[in-house]
């Protein structure tokens, strides 16, 4: 029997400048002889100091290793796919963003404004778990828009 319906995953990967050149020219490349270097993203449970979870990943791109974070976005990003390059239709809903550390940090609080990414949630109904909301969202226009929409009137 055969498959009527295949799930596609989705995310979004935030990287250093540096590396994010040399994965669009992997990416964008025709096939060659010689093997493009490969990504391996590998998700763990860490605890923070307070003793609190959060979900952290293992990133490698060809010589860069570093470690990452997920962080909850503000907005609901829809993603869209095309057969044709006219007609275009709804493929999936992203809400979330693995954020690579630049410097090989192993958590989010120890980066270099870090407070510019996000900032740190505990859970109310789990709170050993730790979770991190973005400030801003992926387009320009929606830039501190936790701030803008939960400001007082």
């Amino acid at each position: 029997m055969s498959k009527i319906f295949e799930f596609e995953n989705q995310l979004l990967l935030r990287v250093p400048p540096t590396v994010a050149e040399k994965l669009n020219a992997a990416l964008s490349t025709e096939q060659t002889e010689e093997a493009p270097p490969t990504l391996e993203l590998t998700p763990f449970f860490a605890l923070d100091d307070e003793n609190s979870e959060s979900l952290r990943f293992k990133f490698k791109f060809g010589d860069f290793s570093s470690f990452g974070t997920l962080v909850d976005l503000p907005t609901i990003t829809e993603s869209a796919k095309s057969l044709d390059f006219i007609n275009f239709f709804k493929s999936n809903d992203v809400t979330q963003m693995v954020y690579v550390h630049p410097n090989g940090e192993t958590a989010l609080d120890k980066c270099k404004d870090w407070r510019t990414v996000a900032k740190k949630a505990i859970s109310k109904t789990e709170p050993r778990i730790m979770h991190y909301l973005a400030r801003d969202g992926v387009t320009p226009p929606t830039k501190c828009v936790r701030k803008r929409y939960y400001r007082k009137r």
